[in-house]
């Protein structure tokens, strides 16, 4: 029984056997490894909760050959800008007068949000760190976990 298709399907199939150990090499870089969460800190998954401190985890990619204590200094600046929006939203939140327009972009630009700001930046306190020096998370990062006492924040509008 012959059939004019069969050579075109076996040439197609011969043309693409060469391409099979690669796939399978690809897919098998593509499978996550098995990852043992007890080495990573429970605090990055799991902020603390406290009625006297907010808590912010900052978090920054080290760039190929570049400077650690930039790296360092932008996962705390992060940190401390969740700080202060978190504070700020608190303190808000909590007056009848204020509305928030929707417009966050805004709110950052004015001068209550700078005095927050700049008053995590004096206050915030450093709690944890940690390297994830082989890529557990997915990728190599630095994590910070910092505090700022709440009864520090204080802003001059009402």
């Amino acid at each position: 029984m012959y059939s004019p298709t069969f050579p075109k399907t076996m040439r197609k199939f011969l043309l693409l056997l060469p391409l099979l150990p690669l796939s399978l090499h690809w897919s098998g870089c593509c499978i996550r490894k098995e990852v043992d969460y007890s080495e990573i800190p429970e605090w990055i998954h799991k902020i603390p909760l406290d009625d006297k401190y907010t808590y912010a985890v900052g978090f920054a990619a080290p760039a190929v050959g570049g400077n650690m204590q930039m790296v360092i200094r932008r996962a705390r600046d992060k940190a401390i800008s969740k700080l202060a929006q978190i504070v700020s939203y608190r303190l808000y939140s909590n007056r009848k007068s204020w509305k928030y327009s929707g417009n966050w972009e805004k709110f950052v630009l004015s001068k209550e949000y700078r005095e927050i700001l700049t008053n995590a930046k004096i206050n915030a306190q450093e709690v944890a760190n940690w390297f994830d020096k082989d890529a557990k998370m997915g990728e190599k990062m630095y994590y910070v976990l910092m505090k700022i006492p709440l009864s520090n924040i204080k802003t001059s509008s009402k």
